[in-house]
Order: C-alpha cells, then structure tokens, then sequence
C-alpha cells in the first residue's frame, strides 16, 4: 500500500503528463534520502510502471537489492511497463547475489505453470549471465535452457 506523501511524489511519474514533468517527478523522487523504494514496484497503474523502472535503475544495486524478489516478479509478463528495464537492472547484480533468487522464481514459475514468466527468466541464461555450473540445481537451470527460444527472435 503507498501512503499518501509517496503517493504525491510517484503521480507524476504518469507517461500521460508533459516529459518535463516526468523527468522533474523521477529527479525528486532519486534526491530523497528517505524514500520507500518498494513503492516503485509497479506503483498506481501501469502508466506508470515505466518510469518507476528508470527510478529503480538510476537508483543501484546497493539500494534496491532488498526488491530482488519484486523484480523478479515484476518481469513476469515482458509487455508489462518497465519489465526490459527490471531485466537490465537484474543483470547487473552479482551473480552470487541473484542465483537464489532467480532460482526461487524459476521454481514458483514452474509450479504455476508460468511458461511465459520462465520464457523471460530464460534471458539470463541465454545471455551467459549464468552457468550450469553456477546452479544449485541443474535441473533448474535445464529448465530455463528449455525456454529460451523465446530469445530466438
């Protein structure tokens, strides 16, 4: 839930307004020291997801890693807002750091029977970001192998 002060800072945010008050609303909102950055998760409505994105990605690993798993949820569905932006910003945190985490979503995905959500984790493999070697369990990491034909384009 955003509270009403977060609120006021993330509207601005909406793709609708002047371009000029967008950039002003994410430059506010990245001069806060005091911000809760969780309400960047795909805040209000999708209009304005995208921007939320740019503010998480202009933000850094050191402050947002606590969202990891939020990320990871939010590239559920790639036509969503923001979602190639969530992507990029993920592959930039240690692999160390994201294995667990995008093992978790692999096995929520396949529990689900999220094929398209695994279609999109499997951007991580199919970039090189991850190694075979690296996964706890390889039977995981087969299972993203398995669906990066959607990479393929």
């Amino acid at each position: 839930m955003i509270n009403k002060y977060n609120s006021l800072l993330l509207s601005p945010l909406d793709w609708n307004l002047p371009e000029a008050i967008q950039d002003k609303a994410i430059n506010n909102i990245l001069s806060l020291t005091d911000f809760d950055y969780k309400s960047l998760i795909q805040p209000i409505d999708i209009h304005h997801w995208e921007n939320a994105a740019k503010v998480l990605s202009a933000l850094g690993y050191n402050k947002i890693s606590h969202l990891t798993k939020d990320l990871l949820e939010w590239v559920q569905d790639v036509n969503w807002p923001g979602a190639f932006i969530v992507l990029d910003i993920l592959k930039t945190f240690p692999n160390d750091f994201l294995l667990p985490y995008l093992e978790n979503a692999i096995m929520e995905a396949k529990l689900s029977n999220d094929d398209p959500w695994l279609e999109y984790l499997s951007i991580f493999t199919y970039c090189g970001k991850f190694s075979k070697e690296e996964f706890k369990s390889k039977k995981l990491f087969d299972i993203l192998k398995s669906h990066e034909d959607q990479w393929n384009v």
